[in-house]
């Protein structure tokens, strides 16, 4: 990174060099063969790459904001995040969201044998809560709870026995697979809105596709603490605006 920030001239020279290690990553996306250690560096680097991640934010939120009007588009209503008040919003929003988000979209992104195995089971338990949508009553939560013990039991005993780094189907694979979960994250959030017409919301995920580009690089660079980091900050930032009416 220093080379790249004392070979710049003019307005560039103000622009955080790890910015542009980002781009060049995504130009070519590639497994690192070692991960940047948890240091002052790397925590200066990641507070660039949280920068980065609000200026996309910031330059699309005026022309998503104008394509809503036009097209009657409702965005997402502040009231339905804060129904459960400030302090629940702030820890579901801010702390429990980005962390399974992060455990199911780029926990696995490394390819190491653990976090794959990880995915597995977070896909395989959600599978199993879906099945119980039919039994009724108090029953329900009973069977829930049951399954997710099961799975957790289940889960622990398999990452405990997981050992080894990526394979190599996963390094040739990981420019397809690290666009492919910043895609899927991007479009999970269209929930967020009507799903009465689809196709128009595709630019409305723009934000949250990039923002997935960006917790991507930081997931294989520096690890999980860098990406949930990331994450948790700027849904942070963006629910803490909302409940001072910003």
């Amino acid at each position: 990174m220093d080379e790249v920030t004392t070979s710049r001239g003019g307005l560039s020279r103000f622009v955080p060099g790890m910015w542009g290690e980002w781009a060049r990553f995504v130009r070519r996306p590639v497994l690192p063969v070692t991960r940047q250690p948890f240091d002052a560096r790397a925590a200066v680097e990641v507070g660039q790459l949280l920068a980065l991640t609000i200026a996309f934010d910031m330059a699309l939120v005026v022309g998503l904001s104008w394509l809503a009007t036009r097209v009657g588009i409702k965005t997402p209503q502040f009231e339905e995040l804060t129904r459960y008040g400030p302090v629940v919003t702030m820890l579901a929003g801010a702390l429990g969201l980005p962390i399974l988000e992060e455990l199911v979209f780029r926990g696995w992104l490394t390819g190491r044998r653990r976090m794959l195995v990880v995915l597995v089971v977070l896909i395989a338990a959600f599978g199993s809560l879906v099945a119980t949508r039919d039994v009724g009553g108090a029953r329900h939560y009973a069977v829930m709870a049951m399954i997710l013990l099961a799975w957790l039991v289940v889960g622990g005993i398999l990452v405990w026995r997981s050992r080894g780094g990526s394979p190599a189907w996963f390094e040739r694979a990981f420019p397809a697979l690290y666009f492919t979960s910043a895609l899927l994250f991007g479009l999970a959030h269209i929930s967020n809105y009507d799903l009465a017409r689809p196709l128009l919301l595709l630019p409305f995920v723009v934000p949250q596709t990039i923002a997935g580009l960006i917790f991507g690089f930081a997931r294989v660079r520096y690890g999980m603490w860098a990406n949930i980091a990331l994450h948790a900050t700027s849904n942070a930032l963006f629910l803490g605006l909302s409940l001072v009416g910003i």
